[in-house]
């Protein structure tokens, strides 16, 4: 049965703040654990390394890593931004039928999701790798 104009924009209503407020907590806190890390990981490189440095390219891969994880946190949030847009025209658009042009936004939607999605997983797997590199770069350096 075909949602009234109210209902479907009051159901995307919902969902865009549930979804808005995920998105947001998720992206700040990979923003927060590269950040942190590649901060902290800086500041005390001098603490750590006390007799030079031992694979320094631990230390290179790791913030290559991080950073990349950066970018894909902010592509993900870009192609979020653009997710909701796409829902908030289905919704608008659906007055009780499917019509080809809400079928359209519908479908932009689904793809933006899944890209958005893949990218987050993508972020989170860059990140972690960046991290387990770093902990690799500290036991080998920590004397």
């Amino acid at each position: 049965m075909p949602y009234t104009r109210e209902e479907s924009l009051d159901f995307a209503k919902q969902y865009i703040e549930a979804s808005r407020d995920a998105s947001a907590q998720y992206d700040s806190r990979m923003f927060w654990l590269a950040g942190g890390a590649i901060g902290l990981s800086a500041a005390f490189l001098q603490s750590i390394v006390k007799n030079g440095i031992v694979a320094a390219w631990l230390l290179a891969a790791a913030w290559t890593f991080l950073i990349v994880g950066v970018l894909l946190v902010l592509i993900s949030y870009q192609l979020a931004i653009r997710l909701y847009q796409s829902w908030i025209l289905y919704w608008m658009c659906h007055v009780g039928d499917e019509s080809d042009k809400a079928r359209g936004h519908r479908v932009e939607a689904l793809r933006l999701g899944h890209r958005t999605t893949c990218l987050n997983w993508a972020a989170l797997a860059v990140i972690l790798s960046g991290l387990a590199l770093l902990c690799a770069f500290v036991f080998l350096n920590a004397k």
